[in-house]
C-alpha cells in the first residue's frame, strides 16, 4: 500500500514539473517573439511627456544589431545576468550617445550617415563601459568620435543630408567656350 501511494507522490510530482517546464518553455517562446515584434516596430517608441512632441532618436537597435549582432547586443545589455534583452539599458546608452553629440551641436533631424556611425560607435563603448571592458581600448574609440563630433562642430564636416552650407571643392572648372589645345600639338 505504501508503494502505491510512493508511486502516486512520484507521479504527481513528475507531472508538475513537466507542467513547469512547459510553461517556461511557452515563457521563453513568447518573450523571443515579443522581442522580435518590437526589433521590428521602430516607431513605437512613447513620447516621454505628454504635450511636448517625441523626437526620434539618431540610431535606433537595428544600427546596433548590425553592428554587432543580436547576441552581443543582448549580452551587453543584459547587466543583470538573467539573460534577456534590456531595453531600458539600450536607450540609456542611446540617449547618452546622443546627449554627448548634442554637446557640440544642435542634432539634426536628418542626419548624415557619417554621424549615425559615430553615434553608434559611441552607443557600444557606453554599452562595452557599463560591462567593464578594457579602459584603454574604450578609450581610444571614444576619443576618434569626438575628434570627428569637433570637425562637425567647426562646419568642416556635414551634419544634415539636407545641409547645403559646406563648401564644394570642384575639380574641373566648366566653361562656356572650348579649351583651345592646338598649340600644345603644334
Amino acid at each position: 500500500m505504501e508503494e502505491k501511494e510512493e508511486l502516486k507522490q512520484t507521479l504527481k510530482e513528475a507531472a508538475q514539473t513537466n507542467t513547469d517546464l512547459q510553461e517556461d518553455k511557452n515563457l521563453k517562446n513568447n518573450q523571443e517573439e515579443e522581442q522580435q515584434e518590437f526589433l521590428e516596430d521602430e516607431d513605437s517608441y512613447p513620447p516621454k511627456k505628454i504635450g511636448l512632441s517625441f523626437k526620434k532618436p539618431i540610431i535606433t537597435e537595428s544600427e546596433l544589431i548590425d553592428e554587432l549582432g543580436v547576441n552581443e547586443i543582448r549580452d551587453l545589455s543584459d547587466i543583470h545576468g538573467e539573460g534577456v534583452w534590456n531595453r531600458c539599458v539600450i536607450d540609456d546608452c542611446i540617449k547618452d550617445a546622443e546627449n554627448l553629440i548634442a554637446s557640440f551641436f544642435k542634432l539634426p533631424s536628418n542626419p548624415t550617415p557619417f554621424l549615425k556611425d559615430i553615434c553608434t560607435k559611441l552607443t557600444i563603448v557606453e554599452l562595452k563601459r557599463r560591462n567593464s571592458y578594457p579602459k584603454e581600448e574604450l578609450d581610444s574609440i571614444k576619443a576618434e568620435a569626438l575628434e570627428w563630433l569637433g570637425k562637425m562642430a567647426k562646419g568642416k564636416i556635414p551634419t544634415s543630408l539636407e545641409d547645403n552650407s559646406y563648401p564644394k571643392n570642384r575639380c574641373f572648372i566648366h566653361k562656356q567656350h572650348k579649351l583651345d589645345l592646338k598649340r600644345l600639338y603644334d
